[in-house]
């Protein structure tokens, strides 16, 4: 329990990550043009930024601080480096799909969060009949064993939270269907196959 409150703190560091590889892709036009001097002046103010903000941004929200201070520094360095690199290269961005794509994933971060999944039928059959089948089935293996049988035991009694968290892990699988509608080739290639099973 007193590692649960990370999640706070992935959620905000997941974000700086997804940021973080947006930069990486849109700084291109800076890379062809080989345009070393803008991007370490970017670099080294950003993280002078870096700095500032964290310091202030500790003093308030503690450990959270360094987080959002991340998170804020990213979000500078992507849209700064995006705006010069497309001057140098522009690159094509396709607004309508990146759009799809971040409505998507808000959509399944407001369900994973906001919505209570133990009371459904999945969860519920998972948390009372196959977590705790499992767990007996692993009692009897060298497992059951292990730390004096301490990993069956967290097992046991963390049965909703293993059953919670399969089924918000299989729910995001659901994010990959709509991968062929931003794709082209995949669509292309899911098309043939379709027509190559149905005989078309």
């Amino acid at each position: 329990p007193e590692f649960w409150l990370a999640y706070r703190i992935a959620r905000i560091e997941v974000l700086t990550f997804i940021l973080m590889g947006s930069y990486y892709h849109l700084h291109f036009g800076l890379y062809y043009a080989k345009d070393t001097k803008t991007m370490s002046v970017v670099r080294a103010t950003t993280a002078g930024l870096k700095v500032a903000l964290s310091f202030v941004f500790i003093s308030l929200w503690g450990i959270f601080g360094a987080a959002y201070s991340a998170c804020l520094v990213a979000a500078v360095t992507l849209v700064w480096t995006a705006v010069l690199a497309q001057r140098r290269y522009p690159l094509l961005i396709e607004y309508r799909k990146i759009f799809a794509i971040v409505a998507t994933a808000g959509a399944f971060f407001v369900v994973l969060t906001q919505v209570d999944l133990q009371d459904l039928g999945l969860v519920k059959t998972l948390r009372e009949g196959t977590v705790p089948a499992v767990a007996d089935f692993l009692d009897g293996t060298a497992l059951g064993d292990w730390k004096a049988g301490k990993a069956i035991l967290l097992l046991r009694e963390r049965a909703g939270l293993i059953a919670d968290l399969l089924v918000k892990a299989v729910f995001c699988l659901g994010f990959g269907v709509l991968f062929p509608l931003v794709h082209e080739e995949t669509r292309d290639r899911l098309d043939r196959w379709l027509r190559t099973r149905m005989g078309g």
